[in-house]
């Protein structure tokens, strides 16, 4: 890949990594500022609530304490005479009231147990239609005072005294105001701090309750209040629109709630919700990209070197080697496998080169004993016929071998089956038995089910001509050699067995180490072990085993094994052609 459309690719990357990560921040904060103001929905639902269950309450309260009043005649006269007569005069009053068979009621007291039972009275009045002036007593005062007939304070709850024993006329007024320490608690549990204040106002105009959650300053509780004393909070003017986010619902059908929030102020809190999403986002977005460009870069120069690893191997340099990074990556494992195979392609040029020459070698050897074979099978043949007429049979049988010998010898093709290839055996070891008829015995096993298996030509004689040469000696009487070709679970074994002069362990483990190693090209000693080993061991694969080993008899054994199609019983056709060994 050329720099430049590294570069372009890259940058395309980038770019749709910017764009994911900036439309997942998005997201993500839009899904915030919505949950921010599903948060002040809430809590502006919270507080209608509230306000709504405080209001209820109040006037319960209200209306229960003047149900309680008007509830008896007497009652009322111990209101009127507290209102006309003096303090000892209305004691006694109260006493002798009690003393003719009545409830004893004590106004003050019952204003005082009232206050004691109920926290949340801050101020009491009461207002009797008859009467010139209305009680006043607070939670400071509880014992309350006598002032000029008034109107309840508009801030008050008020519930009408009535007289059940006169047609439910209404004997009076009685006026309850209440302090929202209860309500502004409540109020503060929806724990929604957006520079946001609540006003409850009663359908008198008056202020009941002033709420201002956490975020709020005491300079914005300030500028409301004045924009609520001077009636410019509902109206749709410069400060209103401007400054604070206003809206109002009526609770109960008696007061109005109306809800501020400092545009300002709220915009602030939405940027600082924001501002962690945005940054996390960028971080992301830098950590992605930095790691993006350092993988694409650390990729491009691993690849770069392939590129041109695989170049060079194209112009001929097939030593050249691909750098192998310690990071475990595929790129690092694909340059390994590239090397791996490099090296196998080099060792499989190498290894069938040389057996292409030894195979070379072989050939010319027996094309160079091919004098004319036709010539020679002749006359062969007419000697062998000689023999017959001059009634030498066994002569005969060493003619006919040697020409079976000669036949082969000048065959050149590539494989041969088990069978023939014994047979060709056989026929060597059986002129040997001639020179020797008492010195030499021989047998050849071969299960039935093998003889058409096909192996490399030329591959069993010389492991039995080692014999000959390194092993038997003929000036003993038991000289021995045995063949058997078997069958196993999984393939085919075949042992070539002597009894005679034997290898050393040290000999028998340096011979099994070299016979495995590839063929030199500047050897010029027997390489019969080495090219019967790389020979079979091509053509039948990793299967294909090989070994020298001493054995009961005081002689060498060669065990050859190999896995076979156990229904075709062949193997596949030789890569390289067959010959006999050098």
């Amino acid at each position: 890949m050329r720099r430049s459309n590294f570069q372009r690719l890259m940058q395309w990357y980038t770019l749709i990594l910017s764009i994911m990560v900036i439309g997942v921040t998005l997201v993500a904060g839009i899904i915030s500022v919505d949950s921010y103001n599903a948060q002040i929905r809430q809590a502006k639902t919270y507080a209608r609530q509230r306000v709504a269950s405080a209001l209820l309450r109040y006037q319960e309260v209200t209306s229960d304490f003047a149900r309680q009043l008007g509830a008896d005649q007497s009652n009322l006269g111990s209101l009127e005479a507290y209102f006309s007569e003096s303090v000892p005069s209305y004691a006694q009053y109260a006493l002798n009231a009690a003393e003719k068979g009545g409830n004893y009621f004590y106004w003050p007291q019952q204003v005082f147990n009232f206050f004691i039972n109920h926290d949340e009275v801050d101020k009491l009045e009461l207002v009797l239609t008859s009467g010139k002036n209305h009680f006043v007593a607070t939670r400071l005062n509880r014992s309350g005072r006598i002032a000029p007939k008034a109107q309840v304070s508009a801030g008050a709850f008020v519930a009408p005294l009535i007289n059940s024993s006169s047609q439910l006329d209404s004997a009076g007024t009685l006026g309850l105001t209440f302090n929202d320490t209860s309500l502004i608690s409540q109020l503060r549990q929806s724990q929604s701090p957006a520079h946001m204040q609540i006003l409850v106002v009663n359908d008198r105009g008056a202020l009941l309750t002033h709420y201002a959650d956490s975020s709020v300053t005491a300079g914005e509780k300030t500028e409301l209040m004045q924009a609520f004393r001077h009636g410019t909070l509902k109206s749709n003017n410069h400060y209103t629109v401007d400054t604070y986010q206003v809206g109002s619902t009526t609770v109960n059908d008696q007061a109005t709630m109306i809800v501020a929030i400092n545009r300002s102020g709220l915009a602030n809190m939405m940027i600082w919700h924001i501002l962690p999403i945005a940054g996390l986002g960028l971080i992301v977005l830098l950590l992605l990209g930095t790691t993006l460009w350092v993988t694409f870069l650390r990729y491009q120069r691993q690849l770069s070197t392939i590129v041109t690893t695989v170049s060079a191997v194209s112009s001929g340099n097939l030593s050249a080697q691909v750098p192998i990074v310690s990071s475990h990556t595929d790129l690092s494992e694909l340059a390994s496998g590239i090397n791996t195979m490099l090296d196998d392609i080099n060792q499989y040029i190498n290894t069938i080169y040389k057996l292409q020459m030894a195979q070379q070698q072989a050939s010319m050897k027996a094309l160079q004993a091919q004098i004319n074979p036709h010539f020679m099978s002749n006359t062969l043949e007419y000697i062998r016929m000689a023999a017959l007429d001059a009634d030498q049979p066994d002569l005969a049988k060493v003619v006919y071998s040697f020409a079976a010998l000669l036949r082969n010898n000048t065959d050149l093709s590539a494989v041969a089956t088990l069978d023939s290839e014994l047979t060709f055996v056989e026929k060597y070891i059986y002129l040997y038995q001639v020179r020797f008829p008492d010195r030499l015995a021989y047998q050849v096993e071969i299960d039935p089910t093998l003889a058409d298996l096909e192996l490399p030509k030329f591959s069993l004689q010389p492991l039995v001509e080692n014999y000959f040469v390194h092993g038997v000696d003929f000036s003993r009487h038991d000289n021995a050699i045995s063949i058997r070709a078997t069958r196993t679970e999984t393939g085919v074994r075949i042992v070539i067995k002597d009894n005679g002069r034997g290898v050393i362990p040290a000999d028998l483990a340096r011979l099994n180490v070299r016979m495995t190693e590839p063929l030199g090209n500047s050897q010029h000693e027997s390489i019969g072990l080495q090219n019967v080993y790389a020979r079979m061991s091509n053509y039948f694969g990793p299967s294909f085993r090989m070994r020298l080993q001493g054995n009961d008899q005081g002689g060498t054994s060669v065990v050859v094994s190999f896995d076979v199609d156990p229904v075709r019983r062949r193997h596949q056709t030789p890569m390289l052609p067959g010959g006999p060994t050098a």
